[in-house]
C-alpha cells in the first residue's frame, strides 16, 4: 500500500470512530497496522490529552496544536501539515509525510478527546509565534 492509500483508510477509520463515538480494538489494530510506531506514539498523545484544539473569536479559525517530546507542533490537517522535524524529513525525502501528532490530531478530533481553547482573534499571531 502507498502512503496516499494509507492515509485514504485511515480517514475511513477516523469517520467510523467518529459515528461510533468511540474506538474498538478494531479500529487500534487497523491503525498500528497502517502507521507501526507512529501509530502507538500518537494513541499515547491522545490517551495523555496531548492535543489541543484553538478556536478563535469571532472569525471562527481553528487550529491544533499537539505537544510532543520536544514541543509543540501546529497540526493542519486539511493540508496534511505538521510543523515537526518528522513530517519535514518526509517531505524533502519526496515522501508523502504522516507523523505521530497529525494522527495523534485525527484520532482525538474522531473522539472527542482533545482540549479545547477559546482564544481572541487578536491572540492569533502571538499564539502561532509561540510555536
Amino acid at each position: 500500500m502507498t502512503i496516499e492509500e494509507d492515509v485514504k483508510k485511515f480517514g475511513e477509520v477516523c469517520e467510523r470512530i467518529r459515528r461510533r463515538g468511540l474506538i474498538v480494538s478494531e479500529d487500534l489494530e487497523e491503525v498500528k497496522h497502517l502507521f507501526r510506531d507512529k501509530a502507538t506514539r500518537a494513541l499515547e498523545l491522545v490517551s495523555s490529552t496531548r492535543v489541543k484544539k484553538y478556536r478563535f473569536s469571532p472569525s471562527n479559525t481553528v487550529r491544533w496544536i499537539v505537544v510532543g517530546k520536544e514541543g509543540e507542533y501546529l497540526v493542519l490537517p486539511s493540508a496534511v501539515y505538521c510543523s515537526c522535524m518528522d513530517w519535514y524529513y518526509s517531505f524533502m525525502k519526496g515522501e508523502r509525510p504522516v507523523c505521530a501528532h497529525i494522527i495523534a490530531q485525527r484520532l482525538a478530533e474522531a473522539t472527542g478527546d482533545y482540549r479545547e481553547f477559546v482564544e481572541e482573534d487578536a491572540d492569533f499571531s502571538k499564539l502561532m509565534s509561540e510555536i
